[in-house]
């Protein structure tokens, strides 16, 4: 597996996270929508609350998706982190911790680490050569 390859994985699953968090929201709405719903019409029949039932479920479902995505995102983040931290070069390290563990812009690391957008970008491409080193042979440090 490439470095691109591994670190992106942070990426996607952060982004993941924040799907099923705003499908749990979705369904979270539409269940307030039917319960107060039901509560207007007073009549309840099975349909409705069937339909209920199911939004109650589907509000577990997502939960557990997000609570088991959650867990499995702390474990590649501290596992990547480990492996961040094996570089030599501060910079490279900052690069990679904005852009992969905290799912920053590369506006937004260039401002922080005082850099053009461009010179972000090469240091991230320098960064990855090196963070394959570490993926390759985890056992040495790298220069």
């Amino acid at each position: 597996m490439t470095a691109k390859i591994y670190l992106r994985q942070l990426i996607d699953l952060d982004t993941l996270i924040r799907a099923r968090q705003e499908d749990y929201e979705v369904t979270l709405a539409a269940a307030t929508q039917m319960t107060l719903w039901l509560k207007r019409d007073r009549v309840k029949t099975s349909r409705n609350l069937k339909r209920q039932e199911e939004l109650a479920v589907r509000m577990t479902e997502i939960g557990i998706e997000i609570e088991e995505a959650t867990s499995a995102l702390i474990e590649l983040k501290q596992e990547a982190r480990a492996l961040i931290e094996r570089l030599e070069d501060n910079r490279h390290k900052a690069v990679l911790i904005h852009r992969y563990i905290n799912c920053r812009s590369w506006a937004y690391i260039a401002e922080n680490m005082g850099y053009a957008v461009r010179h972000v970008t090469r240091l991230h491409g320098e960064a990855l050569v090196r963070f394959q080193h570490v993926l390759e042979c985890p056992t040495m440090s790298v220069v």
